[in-house]
């Protein structure tokens, strides 16, 4: 199937409303690889564009900052809808009963959709890795930065977002391969922003969300309904990539899988759609089959 026929299943205006509504649970798992080497891409940022990457390290992790939520398109939806509807701790002391008032109230999430790559399981037959790898760190740099692209078809227009405080990675794959490297990413750049992850499908992340934002003090304290940005990642539509994409305008699986890593000349774009999702408008809506 290609990328964009993988996305339409869960972007239909009706469909992406409803499956927001659609919950889950978290777990929070940091990973040490064994002979960990930083990805090529990282090394040449840091190489590269050194006072750009500080820019974003000094100014992401602030508490009026954002909830990025990146990775699968399936498991980003489901973690968002959890989060969004989130009301399991009495948000005056913390105790594990609900109070009436949503867990995350006046939270921003920002949800990445990861059209142009996914599904990842494509990427371990074909042994591509290290642009999996690559492709994650990318989603994490702009997720820090403080402007994104709004409009797929003008590479020169931008607007303002707001950095992120907060990364939760959703996808097994990214958490296996790709998580150490956009932590030595952030590391390196000096931005205070944790990541949550799990090797689990089912993961879902509202209470470990909930208590790190408590214990670090990330909380923006304002009484207003949840509510999400979205994005997705498009291939870049110029003529170097016809050959490479379907009629749709998705990568073409035997070029999706072997692109090769460390050229800082990116195949794909992070592009901020245009709706907003207020978490009011999904309190009614579940999806039993969303295919």
């Amino acid at each position: 199937m290609g990328t964009i026929g993988y996305c339409k299943r869960f972007f239909r205006p009706w469909l992406l409303a409803a499956a927001l509504g659609v919950l889950s649970l978290p777990s929070c798992v940091r990973r040490t690889d064994q002979g960990y080497a930083a990805v090529r891409y990282v090394g040449r940022l840091m190489a590269d564009s050194l006072s750009y990457v500080q820019r974003l390290g000094a100014q992401s992790g602030k508490a009026s900052g954002t909830v990025f939520i990146l990775g699968d398109p399936e498991q980003c939806l489901r973690t968002v809808g959890d989060l969004l509807s989130a009301d399991n701790f009495d948000n005056i002391d913390g105790a594990a009963r609900p109070d009436g008032l949503k867990d995350f109230a006046g939270e921003r999430f920002c949800v990445v959709f990861d059209c142009a790559n996914a599904p990842y399981e494509g990427y371990l037959p074909a042994r591509d890795t290290q642009f999996l790898r690559e492709s994650a760190v990318r989603m994490a740099v702009a997720a820090l930065d403080t402007l994104c692209r709004p409009d797929r078809y003008n590479p020169a227009a931008s607007a303002f977002q707001t950095p992120a405080k907060v990364l939760i990675v959703c996808s097994p794959l990214l958490d296996r391969h790709a998580v150490p490297d956009i932590r030595d990413f952030l590391e390196r750049a000096g931005a205070q922003v944790p990541v949550l992850s799990s090797p689990d499908t089912a993961a879902v992340y509202a209470a470990d969300l909930f208590r790190l934002m408590r214990e670090r003090r990330l909380f923006t304290h304002t009484v207003a309904q949840p509510a999400a940005d979205l994005y997705m990642t498009y291939p870049v539509r110029d003529l170097q990539f016809a050959s490479r994409t379907d009629s749709t305008g998705a990568f073409l699986p035997s070029y999706k899988y072997s692109r090769p890593a460390g050229d800082l000349a990116s195949t794909f774009s992070v592009i901020r759609l245009r709706e907003d999702v207020p978490a009011f408008k999904l309190q009614d809506v579940y999806v039993q089959n969303k295919y």
